[in-house]
């Protein structure tokens, strides 16, 4: 998807800000050289951070993210949340 609108609309350098209840794992499937189009991302995370870490720091990002928070919310389909914010800049 994000592919899709990078190349529809020409996005070189461009913030990405996401709050969209777990699709924030999709850029695991990313390839490499659309993460490149991206200078800044700021998302936040439901499940760790951990693998979205390792995936944008081979992409060339640094990474930072707020202290990890457990929650429970049964509502959910996964109900043990670690939640909070990640950061990431290319430099």
């Amino acid at each position: 998807m994000l592919e899709i609108l990078i190349h529809k609309y020409e996005i070189i350098d461009a913030v990405l800000k996401m709050d969209c209840e777990r699709c924030e794992y999709n850029f695991l499937d990313e390839q490499e050289f659309v993460l490149k189009k991206l200078r800044t991302i700021q998302n936040e995370y439901h499940h760790g951070y951990e693998i979205l870490k390792e995936k944008l720091e081979k992409s060339g990002f640094k990474i930072k993210y707020t202290k990890p928070e457990k929650v429970f919310n049964s509502d959910s389909s996964n109900p043990k949340m670690t939640i909070r914010y990640i950061y990431v800049r290319r430099e």
